[in-house]
């Protein structure tokens, strides 16, 4: 126990030096300020913890999820540039997607959460794609649009009618003998 806080504590001690170094030479700007998002991953990952510890339900991975994925994306924002944001907005939509898809893995409502996570997350790269490499396609993407809303519609519609009436309890000698 004692060997792996002295592990831990030396890997965040490296971790804050290096920080420093890089900032010493203007390779990143560090601030103690740029260090707020902290907050939000530590809440996504103790979302995420108490979910594996059966503390909580599957609910907190989505909230777990996003607030990890944002508090990633604003640390790495704040030591890089801002400027970037146009671009990378995108993201804010793959946060949710993965917890979607987490909350698929671990079988709770695993098909209609792994079709919300994959449609989700699937726009966001499309539109990460897009951004960064500036492919003029919209008309690609009010068509797939449509074709998701037309799908989503005929699942819903066509749903088969499953319901079977009960079977009749048979009655026994026994049962006509007490009533």
């Amino acid at each position: 126990m004692e060997s792996s806080k002295n592990k831990l504590l030396g890997l965040f001690l490296i971790g804050v030096g290096a920080v420093l170094l890089l900032d010493y030479y203007r390779i990143i700007h560090f601030s103690i300020w740029g260090l707020w998002p902290l907050i939000l991953v530590y809440i996504g990952a103790k979302a995420e913890r108490d979910y594996f510890h059966g503390l909580t339900s599957a609910r907190s991975l989505l909230g777990g999820a996003t607030l990890l994925t944002y508090g990633l994306y604003f640390l790495a924002s704040s030591f890089l540039s801002w400027g970037i944001q146009d671009k990378l907005w995108p993201l804010y939509i793959m946060g949710p997607a993965i917890g979607f898809l987490q909350m698929a893995y671990f079988n709770h409502r695993p098909k209609s959460n792994f079709r919300t996570g994959i449609l989700m997350f699937g726009f966001s790269v499309i539109m990460l794609v897009q951004n960064f490499i500036n492919i003029k396609f919209d008309l690609i993407l009010y068509v797939g649009i449509i074709v998701i809303g037309l799908f989503m519609l005929r699942s819903t519609t066509e749903q088969p009618y499953d319901y079977e009436a009960p079977e009749e309890k048979k009655h026994t000698k026994e049962d006509k003998e007490r009533y």
